[in-house]
């Protein structure tokens, strides 16, 4: 990364490509950032034998710079934090007749997998593949998962509920 305009662009497109490809079960598209629609074959991957899925896109909320390498006043390298949320939209079907031992809470099931499956990614490689410095590695809170409750939609006859994995990405520029 050689200048702070494309710093943010870079950060969101390295999470993108690093959650996005390959695949992670239960996740069938990952975005550059909140889209703003989102329908047919990227929304609703439910199928007869899943009955639940996911569409994902970072959110940087957040970002800070701090000199951390000699250089003066000019020159030299800064780094910069950046506060990403991977946001997790999920669905799931509510069957016609629940199947033997499962109840009306089995919608959680696969979605702990989805998340545990995104955690254990971003603990693969804290360098992203090598596109960042650091992501997940933040003292104090290195991965946090916010939970939304989930919501019935009538009409569809899904469950939906809304997902954070909240990550730190440090990465360096010229500055």
């Amino acid at each position: 990364m050689s200048s702070f305009a494309s710093a943010a662009a870079d950060v969101r497109a390295a999470v993108a490509a690093w959650f996005g490809v390959p695949a992670i079960p239960g996740v069938t598209r990952v975005y550059a950032d909140q889209p703003w629609w989102a329908a047919g074959p990227s929304w609703d991957p439910l199928d007869a034998t899943a009955g639940y899925g996911c569409i994902a896109f970072p959110h940087i909320s957040d970002q800070q710079e701090v000199r951390e390498a000699f250089g003066g006043a000019t020159g030299g390298l800064k780094m910069v934090r950046f506060q990403v949320g991977l946001v997790v939209l999920y669905k799931w079907t509510v069957p016609q007749v629940l199947p033997p031992g499962q109840d009306e809470s089995a919608w959680v099931g696969p979605l702990d997998a989805v998340l545990e499956a995104i955690v254990e990614r971003l603990r693969s490689d804290r360098t992203l593949g090598g596109a960042v410095w650091q992501a997940g590695e933040a003292v104090g809170a290195d991965i946090k998962i916010g939970r939304d409750l989930p919501r019935l939609d009538k009409r569809g006859g899904t469950i939906q509920s809304w997902q954070v994995v909240e990550f730190t990405v440090d990465a360096p520029i010229t500055a």
